[in-house]
């Protein structure tokens, strides 16, 4: 064999190796710890490791090691503490690790079930790509085994998928059947959405692949009535709801609405006892002042005494049924005061 086909061959083999030799592109993530809640932060970290084991396996992703995050983290000057669970944060966390891809979650247990929520986002756009929840009634060691499987199944199915066949008017594409889309819209903008206890980001809410099934939503923001309900989730489709908060300004000013009534009518009720009070006094004066004077003429029965007396008996008598007049008045309207006081207990 001449030295022109050595030649040829040896470029042959090299070009096949350097072919099916060449490093698949991967994905850069980094992995938050689970964030824990009725189950020991160990067990989250173990899980934690778990799912960054699996991913590095699946061989689609290049996986950032925990030390590494925190190294970086700590030479950029991340003042935040505790686990990052707020989409903006994430984003934030995931440019300052240089990664395309961020996962965030919460390890909970509620009487004997295990339930694992995730999120990951794309650190360049902010929107949520996958966000699930895997339930396993079962032991710890158990979730370790099956869950966290069933999470990074789920992950390769959204970044390897399966080459498919031309769509026809009869069958449409594997991707048509399979995305199942979640969008969240309504007022006021900006409220919280959590999604089976885990939070998943912020009105408006856009979610490009979810798993289908019941789910519940709440959202909530201060000054604002929270909104809890479970929706049902259809596979192969865009879910589309709506959440409309109503304020609760009508609340404090019913309240102080009540307390001006009660501070007026309370006001009217002392003020009204107070002057039919003053008023008897003056009707018991004038009375007395009257009997004062028919003593008197009684003592010396003359005529010009009475000329003198009269006058002043018939002005006496005159006031006593003003005040007395007045007094009624005063008792009237406390008592109306009373009555409207005790109302604003009622209602």
């Amino acid at each position: 064999m001449n030295l022109k086909a050595h030649l040829c061959i040896f470029l042959l083999l090299s070009f096949i190796q350097t072919a099916f030799s060449a490093p698949k592109q991967q994905i850069s993530i980094a992995v938050q710890d689970l964030s824990a809640k009725g189950v020991a932060q160990a067990d989250a970290d173990i899980l934690s490791d778990r799912i960054r084991t699996e991913l590095v396996n699946t061989g689609l992703f290049r996986v950032m090691e925990r030390g590494q995050m925190e190294s970086i983290l700590k030479e950029q000057g991340f003042q935040k503490s505790g686990i990052c669970e707020e989409q903006s944060c994430m984003v934030e966390v995931g440019q300052l690790l240089g990664v395309q891809r961020i996962l965030s979650g919460t390890i909970g247990k509620i009487g004997q079930t295990y339930t694992i929520t995730v999120r990951l986002i794309d650190v360049q756009s902010g929107e949520i790509l996958i966000a699930t929840t895997v339930d396993c009634k079962c032991a710890i060691d158990v979730v370790l085994q099956k869950s966290t499987k069933e999470i990074i199944q789920l992950f390769v199915q959204k970044n390897s998928p399966a080459p498919e066949k031309p769509p026809t008017a009869e069958q449409p594409s594997s991707n048509q059947q399979l995305k199942t889309s979640l969008a969240i819209r309504g007022k006021p903008e900006g409220s919280s959405v959590f999604i089976n206890g885990s939070l998943a980001g912020k009105v408006p809410l856009k979610i490009d692949s979810i798993q289908p099934g019941s789910a519940a939503i709440k959202a909530e923001l201060q000054g604002y009535q929270p909104i809890e309900k479970t929706i049902e989730i259809k596979q192969g489709k865009e879910n589309v709801f709506s959440v409309d908060l109503k304020a609760l300004s009508s609340g404090p000013a019913k309240k102080s609405s009540r307390l001006t009534l009660k501070i007026i009518s309370g006001g009217l009720a002392i003020a009204g006892i107070g002057a039919g009070y003053y008023y008897d006094t003056q009707v018991k004066s004038k009375m007395n002042a009257n009997t004062s004077l028919l003593n008197q003429y009684n003592a010396q029965p003359t005529a010009s005494n009475y000329s003198s007396i009269s006058p002043r008996y018939d002005k006496n008598w005159k006031d006593a049924k003003n005040f007395s007049n007045l007094r009624m008045a005063s008792y009237a309207l406390s008592g109306v005061s009373c009555i409207g006081f005790a109302l604003t207990f009622a209602f």
